[in-house]
């Protein structure tokens, strides 16, 4: 296997299971044990990537580190990730493929879209207290009509 760096002009566009990384150019690098790291250059440079829950995120940037080590993109300029949650923007923006994690830098913005709202419920009545025939404190009450201290 070649080992060191392979630039990549023109179109650029590197696919590995469920994430696909564009750009304009690029370098990767290689070892023994295989493709280390891609660096890759455009304007935009641009990823997209289905989830395990179906939904897709993407991201664009100036430029992009994708780090097959760490399973992570980094973007550098004018970073920006999308994903059903929200946007994310920031001047450096790393995004964990793993974990789902991003952390930026410089500027950073988030934007969290809604969730699906939830029917509201009713508050819970409690229940009625039932009359215990344990309790020695109970006084009873009387019966409508029965009361003699108002009988004349």
């Amino acid at each position: 296997m070649r080992t060191g760096v392979q630039t990549l002009f023109g179109n650029v566009r590197i696919v590995q299971g469920e994430l696909e990384v564009r750009a304009d150019e690029g370098r990767a690098y290689r070892s023994d044990e295989g493709l280390q790291r891609v660096e890759l250059f455009g304007n935009p440079t641009t990823w997209r990537m289905r989830m395990e829950d179906g939904s897709i995120a993407t991201g664009r940037s100036q430029q992009i580190i994708y780090d097959l080590l760490e399973n992570q993109i980094t973007m550098l300029g004018d970073a920006r990730i999308e994903d059903s949650q929200g946007s994310f923007t920031g001047a450096t923006l790393t995004y964990n493929l793993g974990t789902e994690r991003i952390e930026g830098t410089g500027g950073v913005e988030l934007v969290i879209e809604p969730g699906e709202r939830r029917p509201r419920q009713a508050p819970e009545t409690p229940p009625e207290p039932e009359d215990d025939p344990n309790d020695t404190d109970a006084q009873p009450v009387p019966a409508p009509g029965n009361d003699r201290d108002n009988e004349r």
